[in-house]
């Protein structure tokens, strides 16, 4: 079960927020992330395995809490090991350690199962990650392994060298901005903010297989829990507006799909990348070219973000995760959402 999470070492990159299947943890604006929900740990590892700082530590107890020693702990050098062992991280290229992430998807379906036999019916919770995790354990089975590897190795790159000192944070402003939408006029900043905070997701592109995962669980999750609230929620990918109306119209999105000419907002956001050479090939292989399915004419994408924006045009919450597999939840946003409009209410 989850013990620690040591601020100091903290980045507060909210991976964990993101990765853990039992929502175990709440992020904090402008803060480290805090374990909130401890009891509901499924004792997976997966915070462990994502943490670049080595800032968590999970005891092997999964059925009750054991305190431990901060102290004691950092001394032991078991921070870290996790990641290590299982080949993750700076640990990847050494050929004393394998790298685990294949069987990821089996690790994710195991702990939402533990999941159902504790004390959340996950059953009853439409999740994103879940879903997603669903999804890479279809690859697993599926894929060709030289296929697999391809995707593997883009996204555990994505992971170790994403520059996260670059990316949006909260604090940071927001310059105004306008973009095409999907079904025609201009989705504006300053109009957004009018009646109080927005919500901004990044996406890849309409084609992208976890986009159809979760954008329609957004539609679902997030979407009239915003538009009670009065807030707007806008999906954003660099991709042309006349494609991306695809991707509305199949899901039957209610809330705007908006093209980032040029990339030129997730540029500003540090948050886009080019695919690696190996990916290229063997989509080239295949007979795709990315340039030409966005109609951008580049390899460039953002990668899977969540970003609430205040009325004052602060960003109070920003999950940004390298790995395309893994998207932010409609619970935290919602919770933010419910401070900053709680906070503004009361002021």
């Amino acid at each position: 079960m989850i013990e620690l999470l040591i601020t100091e070492r903290c980045t507060q990159c909210n991976e964990c927020v993101a990765i853990c299947p039992s929502n175990v943890f709440d992020t904090v604006p402008g803060g480290a992330p805090v374990i909130a929900r401890q009891t509901d740990c499924q004792t997976c590892y997966m915070c462990e395995m994502y943490c670049a700082a080595d800032a968590l530590f999970v005891g092997s107890n999964a059925q009750a809490p054991e305190p431990v020693d901060e102290a004691a702990i950092i001394a032991s050098g078991w921070l870290g090991q996790i990641r290590r062992d299982s080949g993750w991280g700076e640990w990847a290229a050494d050929p004393r350690y394998r790298n685990q992430q294949w069987y990821m998807g089996e690790v994710f379906k195991r702990g939402f199962g533990l999941g159902n036999i504790r004390r959340v019916d996950m059953t009853e919770t439409d999740s994103v990650n879940k879903r997603l995790a669903d999804l890479h354990a279809e690859r697993v089975a599926t894929y060709k392994p030289e296929d697999l590897a391809v995707n593997i190795n883009q996204r555990q790159l994505l992971v170790d060298t994403a520059d996260r000192a670059t990316f949006i944070k909260p604090g940071d402003i927001v310059a105004p901005f306008s973009l095409p939408e999907a079904d025609g006029g201009q989705v504006v900043l300053d109009e957004l903010l009018a009646n109080g905070p927005a919500v901004l997701v990044f996406f890849r592109f309409a084609g992208c297989p976890a986009c159809n995962i979760a954008l329609p669980y957004y539609q679902r999750q997030l979407h009239p829990a915003l538009a009670a609230r009065g807030v707007p929620l806008v999906a954003i990918s660099p991709q042309i507006p006349e494609r991306l109306i695809e991707i509305k119209e199949r899901h039957k999105l209610g809330f705007f799909v908006a093209s980032d000419t040029g990339n030129a907002l997730g540029r500003n956001f540090g948050i886009t990348f080019t695919a690696n050479e190996e990916s290229q090939r063997a989509m080239a292989a295949k007979g795709a070219d990315l340039g030409q399915i966005t109609g951008t004419g580049t390899w460039e994408l953002p990668m899977p973000a969540a970003i609430v924006i205040g009325q004052d045009r602060v960003v109070r919450f920003a999950d940004i995760s390298p790995d395309w597999l893994i998207r932010t939840e409609a619970d935290p946003i919602l919770r933010i959402i419910d401070a900053v409009k709680g906070v503004a209410k009361a002021a």
